[in-house]
């Protein structure tokens, strides 16, 4: 079951230069930092991220979190009612991490954006703090780019059209065996013309979603973007003033999601909560 974000302390904190083996008792100090919270009144527990090697320090990353002891009865009483066992409580925050080899196990840069390109259009979600906060569906796909160049010169069929686009896309310098390949039909300067022109809407729609998280006090640190891109899309993103980074989806299965957070033993935790079943799904949608 995932709980609603507000019902959750949590936080993700570093540990340097120790064992692993060390972190279950460093671990328990760290609970000091969250306000109005101690073992007699909540369920603690904590989650191991990963690690990363920076400037020759070898850094831990852990997600700390503690929720009330009233709540988790609560929910557990309500569950049992209709004969269901809970096994685990988390929280959208580790969800979207464990859930996500998108990450790449980065904890640094939490407010970002992951944008997909699809072959119809271009998904965008904004994340805050590790929650995703903004959704977006923008109508300017790889199909977008395919059509319009269609349009302009007809002469040119479109399988001939996808294959520039995937080999040439936005790369204005090109090799003369390219341009004997793939502009012997198609016009350059028709082609290139029109790329621009898509490429320039498109950069211009996720720089307008970005400076409505900057409105929101939302500062987006980083991009991570896949899919469908035409090659050297990614130096508009450059264009966009933040850290960029391509994701591999082949990478999903990494994360076997056997560490979720708060597992629940003999806590025994109002019917305000029965819905929570599900949150963590309708999070990834």
């Amino acid at each position: 079951v995932s709980l609603p974000e507000d019902l959750v302390e949590a936080k993700i904190v570093s540990i340097k230069n120790k064992k692993q083996a060390e972190i279950p008792k460093l671990i328990e100090k760290e609970y000091g930092s969250f306000s109005r919270v101690s073992p007699l009144t909540h369920v603690l527990d904590y989650a191991y991220l990963g690690q990363n090697e920076e400037n020759g320090d070898t850094l831990h990353y852990c997600m700390i979190a503690a929720v009330h002891k009233n709540t988790v009865s609560q929910l557990i009483a309500e569950f049992e009612k209709r004969k269901l066992k809970i096994t685990t409580v988390t929280f959208p925050f580790y969800d979207m991490i464990c859930l996500s080899e998108l990450y790449h196990d980065d904890y640094e840069n939490l407010s970002r954006l992951m944008i997909d390109f699809g072959a119809s259009g271009t998904r965008v979600v904004a994340f805050s703090e590790g929650i995703p906060v903004y959704v977006r569906n923008i109508d300017i796909g790889f199909n977008t780019y395919a059509d319009r160049l269609f349009i302009m010169q007809e002469s040119v069929g479109k399988p001939d059209i996808a294959k520039t686009l995937i080999n040439v896309g936005e790369v204005g310098l090109i090799t003369n065996e390219q341009a004997n390949k793939y502009f012997a039909q198609l016009d350059n300067k028709i082609y290139f013309d029109g790329v621009s022109d898509i490429g320039n809407r498109l950069v211009g729609e996720i720089r307008r979603i970005i400076e409505l998280c900057e409105t929101n006090g939302i500062a987006i640190s980083k991009i991570i973007y896949g899919g469908y891109v035409i090659n050297g899309f990614e130096k508009r993103l450059k264009q966009l003033g933040v850290e960029i980074e391509k994701f591999d989806l082949d990478m999903c299965g990494e994360k076997d999601g056997k560490d979720f957070l708060l597992w629940i033993d003999e806590v025994q935790v109002g019917s305000q909560y029965y819905d929570a079943l599900g949150l963590s799904v309708n999070t990834m949608l």
